[in-house]
């Protein structure tokens, strides 16, 4: 708990002296996630539900300091701490915890604690530059935001905004602290970080990437993007979204050429159709098709490595179940339904089909059905989910491992 009490030492110093600076804001959160599964599988004899072998927790201190040092120049400073609050064999299991920033010796978890953000962003007539460690959101290398930590990365981003209606990215990653690039990945839930939270070069040499999002047209919008994943491949996405008074629409497509010649390419589709009536519900309904001969899926570049799965930007992404709809040779449908009730409470219903039939493997199937409910109190935030999952591995396309999981979780957020 050590480096727990110099995180808190320093929430308690920066509080008491952000007001020396101006045009200073500081805040944070702290995050206490819980989850527990029961896990039915042929010949398979596995813990019940709440039982502390079957359970995860983890707990987050994450805490950011921005400020404006002239007129055209911010920067930010953020730190993440993560602990299991020592409760590995008692509510938990040793290993059971979200966050992959943790540790292992003997019989605890160690806590983490790591600087996350770091950086400088000057703006010069229309053109914004942001270098340092920071979270990224493009459709082939990303921050995920699902678990305790977040991979962040050290980089340069240029934005410019010269053409009326038009956003152009370009920008060069140089590191990040995804476990994608770190040769230890741990075994959890949330295992999108490194141990520790080291950075580490990103894809052994680095990516560029330069992208357009056009809006000139009413209605809509669309982006392309090109990545170039230095010595590994290039990537593209594509990707149009339409919202004509509620009638929502869109189609995405992307394209991953290795540099390997003994690896084959990766390619997607995705469509998506759906209906919004303001302030009341959303449903959608939407398609996806992943190439069957491809060698690595469309998931997230930055922790594809990930044992735990990474997300994808594709319509169809799962609640749970992550790298399933991006994998090689998935074809996934999903429909979901999003609704606030009396007294703000917000609703969400989904349901997703999985097939995956690669070339060279075995075929599997996936069906995933989730109900959630969330309601803010002030500055807290809560989220239930009760997720159940159908996971059939085919040989021969007859089923011989069936796995039935029932998974319950709790997400608590206390924002300051």
């Amino acid at each position: 708990m050590k480096s727990l009490s110099i995180y808190l030492s320093s929430i308690m110093f920066l509080s008491l002296n952000v007001d020396a600076f101006d045009d200073t804001k500081m805040n944070g959160k702290i995050n206490i996630y819980y989850g527990t599964q029961d896990e039915t599988r042929q010949d398979t004899t596995t813990p019940d539900i709440f039982n502390k072998d079957a359970s995860y927790i983890d707990t987050a201190f994450h805490l950011e300091l921005t400020t404006k040092l002239s007129e055209n120049v911010s920067a930010k400073i953020s730190t993440t701490a993560v602990s299991s609050l020592g409760l590995e064999e008692n509510l938990a299991s040793l290993t059971g915890v979200w966050s992959g920033a943790h540790s292992y010796t003997g019989t605890q978890t160690n806590d983490a604690l790591w600087i996350d953000e770091l950086w400088f962003d000057a703006t010069l007539a229309h053109t914004k530059t942001k270098l340092g460690r920071q979270s990224l959101d493009t459709p082939l290398i990303f921050s995920e935001t699902w678990s305790l930590s977040t991979n962040t990365f050290e980089s340069i981003m240029i934005l410019n905004q010269d053409l009326r209606d038009t956003d152009i990215i370009a920008g060069w990653i140089g590191k990040s602290n995804s476990v994608g690039d770190d040769t230890v990945i741990p075994s959890n839930t949330g295992a999108i970080t490194s141990q520790n939270g080291k950075f580490n070069t990103f894809s052994k040499s680095g990516a560029y990437l330069i992208g357009a999002i056009n809006t000139s047209i009413p209605s809509l919008s669309t982006q392309a993007w090109y990545y170039n994943i230095t010595g590994v491949s290039n990537a593209y996405w594509l990707q149009a979204d339409l919202n004509i008074e509620g009638i929502l629409a869109g189609v995405q497509y992307t394209l991953i050429n290795s540099h390997n010649s003994a690896f084959k390419d990766d390619l997607a589709y995705a469509f998506m159709l759906g209906y919004e009536m303001k302030d009341l519900v959303t449903i959608k309904a939407a398609f996806s098709l992943v190439d069957d001969e491809g060698s690595f899926g469309v998931t997230n570049i930055a922790t594809r490595n990930s044992d735990s799965g990474a997300v994808s930007k594709l319509y169809t992404e799962m609640w749970f179940w992550y790298g399933t709809v991006s994998s090689t040779g998935a074809q996934s449908i999903s429909l979901t339904a999003e609704t606030s009730v009396a007294q703000d409470y917000e609703l969400f219903f989904g349901y997703w089909k999985v097939q995956v039939k690669p070339v060279n493997s075995s075929p599997s199937s996936i069906d995933e059905y989730i109900v959630s409910v969330a309601k803010s109190f002030g500055p807290v935030d809560t989220l239930f989910a009760l997720v159940y999952d159908k996971l059939a591995q085919e040989n021969g396309f007859v089923s011989d491992d069936t796995k039935d999981l029932t998974t319950f979780q709790i997400y608590l957020t206390y924002n300051f």
